[in-house]
């Protein structure tokens, strides 16, 4: 949980395009997190590669294309992780009047 929340936080700053701020970030929380990865729980291993996203994000928007393409290498090697959704619920059903 603690390299989630630096990724996470990294991601917030990237989004404020605090590129220097949330590089190290965003590093520490991938690390920690691959370090980890065979304790990270199934419903937490999205976490990882969305990791790896940010890190691809930093790198192109800071036009490092080297950067980029070594973690775009490092994220082929997961599959892709559909979103999770929460199930639809049927709504109560109403009285009839």
């Amino acid at each position: 949980m603690t390299f989630n929340s630096k990724a996470q936080l990294g991601a917030a700053l990237l989004g404020q395009k605090k590129h220097a701020e949330a590089e190290p970030l965003l590093m520490a929380g991938y690390e920690g997190m691959k370090q980890r990865e065979d304790r990270i729980p199934p419903q937490g291993k999205p976490r990882l590669t969305e990791a790896l996203d940010r890190l691809i994000d930093l790198y192109t928007a800071t036009n490092k294309p080297d950067e980029a393409k070594k973690w775009r290498a490092e994220r082929a090697k997961y599959p892709q992780v559909a979103p999770q959704v929460a199930p639809q619920v049927a709504p109560p059903p109403q009285e009839k009047k």
